[in-house]
């Protein structure tokens, strides 16, 4: 939208350009204020994004740490529990799919 208005207030000067002075300031402390507002809302809504894939990080990697306890517990028991090892694959693929960090070799 600021581009849209940054395009219009660049016509109007070319077509009216004997306009008054104090008009020009006028458009131009406008267009400011919108292209503020705009940037206001680009970084307010790009740290939304970053706190919610932080937040999906976060329950991805205790699912996984929840799961190597739980797997570590039944083999010091002397058990191998497949069950355990198929919820550990689960859970770092959920890992994989919200960081980009940890994807092996599927990015080269």
């Amino acid at each position: 939208m600021s581009s849209a208005l940054l395009f219009v207030t660049l016509l109007a000067q070319s077509q009216f350009p004997d306009s008054h002075s104090w008009q020009t300031a006028k458009t131009s402390a406008a267009l400011q204020r919108a292209l503020g507002w705009s940037r206001a809302f680009e970084s307010e809504s790009a740290g939304k994004d970053a706190e919610c894939q932080q937040l999906r990080f976060t329950a991805s990697f205790n699912h996984l740490k929840k799961a190597l306890d739980e797997f570590a517990d039944a083999y010091n028991q002397g058990r191998l529990d497949l069950k355990k090892i198929e919820e550990i694959k689960k859970a770092w693929r959920d890992l994989e799919s919200s960081e980009a960090r940890f994807r092996l070799g599927k990015n080269k």
